[in-house]
């Protein structure tokens, strides 16, 4: 009582809620939910259809790692969609946290949901120019022929450089 640990712990948790929408911002982030100084955050693959991530992705413990290395400890849990997909992250700080410690916290929730973010645009870029760059192969054979056949040349006078 002395140390008033429960009118801090009451202000400061109003606090965290308040400041913790502000995370919505991230495409990442399906839902914030909490009260007090307790917050969870869900994390979904695809905000519009709350898609979850694959289980194989291990984005909670991946999101967890990246804010240890900053120094915070978050909690990451699994399987929260389905029972087998699905990620979230806890957040527990203690009741004697201050604001500026909340700010702290929060910034380093942000910055990893970044790093995610852009390991998973990074990813995708290289699915996207591998399509990209595998395509030609399947396309130039068939387009080949029809182009030459286009010309008048005779089928059989022509050879496609893909001719074994």
């Amino acid at each position: 009582e002395e140390e008033e640990i429960l009118t801090n712990a009451t202000e400061t948790g109003d606090y965290l809620q308040a400041k913790a929408r502000e995370l919505s911002e991230h495409p990442s982030v399906g839902d914030i939910r909490g009260l007090g100084l307790m917050l969870g955050i869900e994390l979904v693959k695809d905000r519009e259809t709350g898609e979850p991530f694959p289980v194989g992705e291990k984005v909670s413990q991946r999101l967890c790692r990246m804010a240890l290395t900053r120094g915070l400890a978050l909690s990451g849990a699994s399987g929260g969609a389905d029972w087998v997909d699905g990620d979230d992250l806890r957040y527990y700080p203690p009741l004697v946290i201050s604001r500026e410690e909340i700010d702290l916290s929060l910034a380093i929730i942000h910055q990893s949901l970044t790093q995610l973010e852009e390991e998973a645009t990074f990813a995708m870029q290289g699915i996207l120019t591998q399509h990209i760059l595998l395509r030609p192969l399947w396309f130039i054979p068939h387009f080949i022929p029809r182009f030459v056949l286009s010309l008048g040349i005779p089928e059989e006078d022509h050879h496609s450089p893909f001719d074994i």
